[in-house]
């Protein structure tokens, strides 16, 4: 067999084979894995499950202002012209029912008491009350406790929207960094065979040159191109090593500690492109439905909003009716045991309140800045919708393209070497053949990889996870 023809055969023997990464029996790193490792283990992604802890607890701590009340009294004067003993209990409940407050109490008074404090003094077996307090303007239909409580449930609400929003953010962002690992590995095995050609042709020119077939020149020249290509290859394993590290970020153990992915696990080749189909409009209502910024301008809209009610309401004079029973219980000469009713009314009426009024002022002030930002927000959210859309659009366009420009490269690659066997063609023209055909190749890596990154893109920009 001549030294041409053998070189030919290997030249055919590897244009035949798979171009795709080989078969193993490893599970590849899927993006789905990536995903689920962002969820269950991500840092920054954790530290907003702590907001969400955090603000549920600042909400139980606003509920504390309905927690029952006891109050406990006891007063003794042993020495002197009049001695006595008092004990006064008394349980108090607070309601967010237009602030009404409950109480009922227990109080005992005994010995001598002077004339001007004879109230002092009860039936030999004490005294019982119960009795309602009523806001009937300020504090009435809305008032600090029950604000507190209703900001701090719009807190808890935007902190589980802020859970999404990073989960939104960190997810696409650790997708990118997945199909850039991808990517790398792709373009190494590309690197990989281009130099391999190189070699093994390498081979079959030195036995060709020792014979007297072949210029040295050529022979020079096929050893220039495989220090290109190995330079070529350094490079593109340099690129997978950068991207694995940065995909560590998002790939971790169960216990947090991030993890480096082999390139063993890189994927035999991208996916198939996916149907597209999303009209930008219907994109448009799902982002105004989903996306979590929109939901956490609403609820800080709502939280200033229960504010300025607040502050409308302090404006009010304080207006307050208290109706109460008494009785008392035993027998004592001085003291009746008739059931007793009250009714009290209290009136305070600031001259001022200029608090109350520059609070309300802020909260409207605050309630036109919200939607302002909340209108930049949605104006944003469109551009992404219709940016992203765009971007899909013409990724498809790209890999559809390039997969013709790579068919007709190979094409002209595998004619140039037909022409080199037959004499009509020169190692340097099958050179720029062959690199053409790796350079089509590294392209529509990058083409697929920019596709199912602005495919993930989209999602996120409508409110859904990437996939």
């Amino acid at each position: 067999m001549s030294a041409g023809l053998h070189y030919f055969l290997l030249l055919v023997a590897w244009w035949g084979g798979d171009f795709g990464f080989a078969e193993t029996s490893f599970t590849p790193l899927s993006a789905t894995d990536v995903l689920r490792s962002v969820k269950e283990h991500h840092p920054e992604l954790a530290s907003y499950r702590d907001d969400q802890d955090r603000a549920e607890g600042e909400l139980t701590t606003t509920l504390g202002a309905f927690d029952l009340g006891l109050k406990l009294k006891t007063t003794n004067s042993m020495e002197g012209k009049y001695p006595y003993r008092m004990f006064d209990a008394q349980i108090e409940q607070a309601t967010p029912l237009y602030g009404l407050r409950l109480f009922t109490g227990y109080r005992f008074g005994g010995g001598a008491f002077p004339l001007y404090d004879q109230n002092l003094e009860t039936g030999t077996n004490g005294e019982g009350r119960a009795g309602v307090l009523v806001p009937l303007l300020r504090n009435g239909w809305t008032d600090s406790a029950r604000t507190k409580i209703a900001q701090g449930r719009f807190k808890f609400d935007q902190a589980k929207q802020k859970f999404s929003q990073a989960g939104l953010k960190i997810s696409v962002t650790g997708i990118k960094a997945y199909w850039k690992w991808v990517s790398a590995g792709q373009k190494k095995r590309i690197a990989e065979n281009l130099l391999s050609i190189a070699e093994t042709r390498d081979a079959a020119l030195v036995k060709r040159e020792q014979a007297g077939d072949l210029p040295k020149m050529d022979l020079v020249d096929n050893q220039r191109a495989i220090l290109k290509r190995k330079e070529g290859l350094i490079k593109a394993r340099l690129d997978l090593e950068r991207a694995a590290y940065l995909l560590s970020l998002y790939i971790r153990d169960k216990d947090g500690r991030t993890k480096v992915p082999e390139d063993s696990a890189l994927p035999p080749a991208f996916p198939s492109l996916e149907s597209f189909d999303s009209p930008v409009q219907a994109a448009l209502q799902k982002a105004k439905e989903l996306r979590p910024e929109l939901a956490i301008f609403e609820l800080e809209y709502a939280s200033v909003e229960s504010e300025r009610q607040l502050q409308s309401n302090q404006i009010l004079p304080k207006l307050d009716l208290e109706l109460s029973t008494a009785k008392d219980f035993g027998e004592t000469p001085s003291v009746s045991t008739k059931q007793e009713y009250k009714v009290a009314v209290q009136l305070e009426f600031p001259l001022q309140n200029r608090a109350a009024t520059g609070r309300e002022t802020s909260a409207i002030a605050q309630e036109s800045r919200i939607d302002r930002l909340k209108r930049w927000a949605l104006e944003q959210i469109e551009a992404e919708i219709r940016a992203t859309h765009a971007a899909v659009d013409a990724a498809i366009l790209r890999v559809k393209n390039i997969e013709q420009e790579v068919s007709v490269t190979e094409m002209l690659e595998k004619g140039e070497r037909t022409r080199f066997q037959n004499g009509d063609s020169n190692l340097f023209l099958i050179n720029l053949r062959e690199e053409a055909t790796a350079d089509a190749r590294s392209r529509r890596v990058e083409a697929l990889s920019d596709y199912f990154v602005s495919l993930a893109e989209f999602k996120v920009a409508q409110g859904f996870l990437p996939e």
